[in-house]
């Protein structure tokens, strides 16, 4: 088969062209998000109290202030007794191989297979004017029916590709490996796909229905494309479907049982946040309140568009949500506590602690408790005391990511003022 200059040059663009501009990008956000950093440290750094430190920010420059050879000089940078060493470029150059060697290879077939198919079986006329007919295709031509399913597999672990590591630039987890990976991706899944089309799909699509007019109705060769596509995109979900679905013995069966019985909570529940919110924090892996509790609201600020302060009160609300529900939450919010700092605040803070108010919020946290026993409120004041509510509420206070997320607010309180502060004196 020989390929003419075009092909070569449309397949070099193809291959080359993703991991270099990928890794551009890279560099280009490391040095952007690195100028955030350095304006927040005027804000944590300079309220440093002996070698006292916020662990929270001190993970965001570990991750970010990375350079490929030291400096000698170490007072060019305030980070440098923090940085670590970034991959070389030699490590870029060399992992990148694979992936190109791959795409290079698939393009080049692509493009040649298609330029070769097209004017033998004129198939570009058939497609415009929807006048083919398979029958008249001769057997050769039948035979390089393959090269679509190659092209289906092959394009969904394109897009995969592409949306993968814009996905780890958002991140900054692009590495070396993240290119050997994708090679991976794209040489299982186009070899699944091909292999479960002449398993499958191939033997269905010769199904004889009686008339060379119905032959063209036969949907088998059309989801065939979809299914390769699909498997290009996901090659490990095709993979362990296999093998889910197989009798082979030694793997272990999931019991589906259990994804009706827990649901996770969408994070639209959050106040503030909608579905287009929602859609950019997918793509930082914050993909329900659970995984917004969880989050340092530093690195947020410093990897999405949002506000620190709009992030900060996210991750409290989401954090009250995880530890009292989302029933419960609703009605947390007729008490006027939004954020798991509010609910600390009824039992800390002499400003606004009640008894009252305690024994309301109990009975909203413990409200499972009190559908269990008898309905009369009589009985149920006697069974939830205020000690009860108060250790309750010292119970779901007592988590790492919330002491993390107090640390923050105590930090940043002290720069707004005295007057400001939010938080009583026991947590200075």
């Amino acid at each position: 088969m020989e390929f003419s200059l075009a092909v070569l040059t449309i397949s070099l663009l193809v291959s080359i062209l993703p991991p270099l501009i990928f890794f551009i990008i890279r560099e280009s956000v490391k040095g952007q998000r690195q100028g955030i950093i350095n304006d927040l440290s005027s804000v944590f750094d300079s309220q440093r109290v002996g070698d006292m430190f916020i662990p929270s920010f001190e993970f965001v420059k570990y991750k970010y202030f990375i350079e490929r050879k030291p400096h000698r000089n170490e007072q060019q940078d305030n980070f440098r007794d923090s940085s670590s060493k970034d991959y070389s470029i030699f490590a870029w150059i060399v992992s990148a191989i694979p992936l190109i060697l791959v795409l290079f290879s698939a393009s080049l077939l692509i493009s040649g297979q298609l330029i070769h198919t097209i004017s033998q079986a004129n198939i570009l006329t058939c497609l415009i004017n929807a006048q083919c007919d398979a029958i008249q295709l001769t057997q050769d031509q039948r035979a390089s029916k393959w090269i679509l399913v190659f092209i289906a597999a092959f394009a969904g672990g394109y897009v995969f590709l592409i949306r993968s590591f814009f996905r780890a630039i958002n991140n900054f987890d692009l590495s070396p490996a993240s290119f050997v990976g994708a090679a991976n991706n794209l040489i299982v899944g186009t070899t699944v796909a091909l292999l479960s089309n002449e398993a499958l799909f191939k033997p269905l699509s010769s199904i004889n229905l009686g008339s060379a007019e119905n032959i063209n109705l036969n949907p088998f060769p059309y989801l065939g494309l979809a299914a390769a596509f699909a498997i290009g995109y996901f090659p490990e979900v095709a993979i362990r479907s296999l093998i889910t679905k197989s009798k082979f013995r030694g793997y272990k069966k999931e019991n589906k049982s259990f994804y009706e019985m827990y649901t996770t909570t969408p994070v639209e529940i959050i106040d503030g946040i909608d579905t287009e919110i929602r859609d950019r924090l997918a793509d930082y892996h914050i993909k329900s309140v659970q995984n917004l509790a969880a989050a340092n609201p530093l690195m947020l600020f410093v990897e999405t568009p949002y506000g620190v302060y709009q992030i900060m009160d996210w991750v409290a609300q989401a954090q009250l949500c995880c530890s009292t529900g989302p029933s419960s939450l609703v009605r947390l919010w007729g008490l006027g506590i939004r954020t798991i700092f509010d609910l600390e605040r009824v039992i800390f803070d002499q400003d606004v602690r009640e008894e009252g108010l305690i024994e309301q919020v109990g009975r909203v946290l413990l409200a499972n408790h009190i559908l269990a026993n008898p309905s009369d409120d009589s009985v149920a004041k006697t069974i939830i005391s205020h000690e009860t509510c108060v250790a309750n509420i010292k119970l779901r206070l007592n988590d790492p990511h919330i002491h993390r997320l107090r640390q923050i607010y105590i930090m940043v309180g002290n720069t707004i003022g005295e007057n400001n502060r939010r938080f009583p004196d026991r947590y200075r």
